[in-house]
């Protein structure tokens, strides 16, 4: 989880944190496919990889928890997957890089691992606020919807039926 060569600190964990090129080492098969593991920041074979195959064209903090869990189980001393390993939770695990990676601090080490994967260091949180406009999602319309098709079954059914 640390960059090499470095040494541990407790009075500032998050120093080195996430920097490990091991992580971005796995990084780069998952989303671009094996022939990019172990080449220059934003290499691609040329032939379409998973990120380009499902248009991911940046990586957010579960990608990030989800690189990391696949990093860790094949150094843990489980044979077959699984949520615990031992006194180890992968779910706890998963949510708490999630948890780390939100906000400013953690935009820097979704930076890197962008820049390491794609080649740039733009980032879906970046993006993504700056295609927000005040038109409302279409879970907020569902929602929405939802509460208004409630309200009028609450109201038909306080009203007496007509005769």
């Amino acid at each position: 989880m640390y960059r090499y060569g470095y040494i541990y600190n407790a009075a500032d964990m998050e120093d080195g944190l996430l920097e490990g090129p091991t992580l971005y080492t796995v990084a780069k098969p998952i989303y671009q496919g094996p022939s990019a593991a172990l080449k220059a920041p934003g290499f691609n074979r040329g032939k379409a990889g998973n990120a380009a195959l499902n248009s991911v064209t940046s990586l957010n903090g579960r990608d990030i928890a989800y690189i990391a869990c696949q990093l860790r189980f094949p150094l843990s001393s489980q044979i077959i997957w699984g949520t615990m390993d031992g006194a180890f939770s992968y779910p706890e695990f998963f949510w708490s890089i999630v948890d780390l990676l939100r906000g400013d601090e953690g935009q820097a080490i979704l930076n890197r691992f962008n820049y390491t994967v794609f080649g740039t260091t733009v980032s879906a949180v970046k993006k993504n606020a700056a295609a927000t406009t005040n038109t409302p999602s279409d879970f907020e319309v569902l929602e929405a919807q939802r509460a208004a098709k409630c309200a009028r079954k609450v109201a038909a059914a306080a009203t007496p039926a007509e005769a």
